[in-house]
């Protein structure tokens, strides 16, 4: 989309982003069992310094990012509307979800807007914390430790629930019609 810069954040910079800004998760970080408890938990951490758009390598787009912002935008904002990132433009509420469409309390984590600071990534963060031995005494329950059901969590204790707006998804979509799921050998992940 124009205006907007594309990031790619790799092992290398996340460990860069955390020893800089997060130190404290380091030991966190390395002793997760799997590659997806990193990804999942290094996401709440780019968000909350960097804020953004978030989208897992799997969500092929095929709309604007702005449908899935919309509601969330403030008046003036857009993708090229000024120079400092989607944080000047996000206006209440500042962090956009998708619902599993298992109803409200499923948070899915694969498509995710923030403007940065947003309190819920402190709550996540001791979600993590506290659930980092289930992840590695559960290698295989990912949901449970660092994905979906932590940042469930996370917004179930959040104080100010209105900051944050699950937008409706489902099994196999990503949110308003704006991607889908790409199966890691498709074609169509090959065009990308």
């Amino acid at each position: 989309e124009a205006g907007w810069m594309h990031m790619q954040w790799n092992g290398s910079a996340i460990e860069t982003l955390l020893a800089a800004h997060y130190a404290w998760f380091l030991p966190i970080y390395h002793a997760y069992p799997r590659a997806v408890h990193r990804a999942d938990a290094a996401r709440p951490f780019v968000l909350h310094r960097h804020g953004g758009l978030y989208l897992d390598e799997d969500v092929e787009c095929f709309r604007e990012a702005s449908a899935f912002l919309a509601g969330a935008i403030a008046p003036g904002g857009g993708p090229d509307a000024d120079a400092g990132g989607l944080h000047t433009r996000l206006g209440p509420p500042t962090v956009i979800l998708t619902s599993s469409g298992q109803g409200p309390e499923l948070a899915l984590n694969g498509m995710v807007a923030s403007a940065p600071t947003h309190p819920l990534w402190a709550e996540l963060f001791e979600v993590l914390k506290e659930r980092a031995p289930h992840a590695v005494a559960h290698p295989d329950d990912v949901g449970v430790a660092s994905g979906p059901g932590a940042i469930s969590e996370a917004l179930a204790r959040l104080a100010a629930p209105g900051a944050v707006k699950l937008a409706p998804g489902g099994k196999g979509k990503a949110s308003f019609g704006v991607g889908r799921k790409v199966p890691a050998n498709s074609e169509a992940r090959s065009r990308s």
